[in-house]
């Protein structure tokens, strides 16, 4: 049997952006999966959409909406509802109808503990502003895989813990460098876009927000007893830099 994918969602005040996520998660020809809707309390019309998605879904949704302490606290409320086997989240929408598809399969078929793949960042009509390619890597060369492409097995987080509330704009990097550090995990890479991500919020900082979370990186690497702290940060700016200019 193929395992149940948990899908978390987190808003705020986002209706149009929402309901495109939602209508993604819809098509999918993968059906054994929850969505996993954490409001932060919304008073843009959000409530109402959710509730109209989560007739569509025939039981499949569970959400909750309340003030949060910011996107990865909402996370985490998520990741602790999910019942499925693997958790993955998802603020934008899938590239086509067969990506849970094909996550379930990988997993199945490699029997590993982490997937991600490719991701391209989306401005107005769908047009790509930016490529996410890191493919296969280690963190001490600076690499890190493309957080919203990243599922999960539920015992991961069991064994290894939530994201960290305390970092505000790297929860997401000091979650991976704890997870694949010591690289006892079997972590899969499906060679393709499995995301479009829209450019915007956090995503649109552009270079100076990426410089600024980067602060954040050596201190995060020195918490986790990496060795190199700070040439493995600059390889990790030098890569992402590298991202805003390559586009296939």
């Amino acid at each position: 049997m193929q395992p149940k994918i948990s899908i978390v969602t987190v808003t705020f005040n986002d209706k149009e952006h929402l309901k495109l996520t939602l209508d993604s998660l819809l098509k999918q020809t993968y059906t054994d999966y929850e969505s996993i809707v954490i409001d932060g309390g919304s008073t843009d019309g959000t409530l109402e959409l959710i509730k109209e998605y989560n007739q569509k879904m025939n039981g499949k949704m569970h959400w909750i909406s309340e003030k949060d302490n910011g996107i990865f606290d909402a996370i985490n409320k998520g990741i602790k509802m999910a019942e499925g086997e693997i958790i993955g989240l998802l603020y934008d929408k899938y590239a086509n109808k067969d990506v849970l598809q094909k996550i379930a399969d990988t997993f199945d078929r490699e029997h590993c503990d982490v997937l991600h793949g490719d991701l391209y960042y989306i401005g107005e009509n769908d047009k790509v502003i930016r490529y996410w390619h890191m493919g296969e890597g280690k963190i001490k060369d600076g690499w890190m895989a493309g957080h919203p492409t990243l599922y999960v097995k539920k015992e991961v987080y069991e064994t290894y813990g939530l994201y960290n509330t305390k970092y505000r704009n790297s929860a997401d990097y000091e979650f991976e460098v704890r997870i694949f550090k010591d690289e006892k995990l079997k972590v899969s890479y499906i060679p393709e876009i499995l995301l479009y991500m829209f450019y915007g919020g956090t995503s649109s900082g552009g270079i100076k927000q990426y410089l600024r979370s980067f602060k954040e990186g050596v201190e995060i690497l020195k918490s986790l007893n990496v060795a190199h702290p700070v040439l493995i940060n600059f390889k990790r700016v030098l890569i992402v830099l590298k991202q805003f200019f390559q586009r296939n």
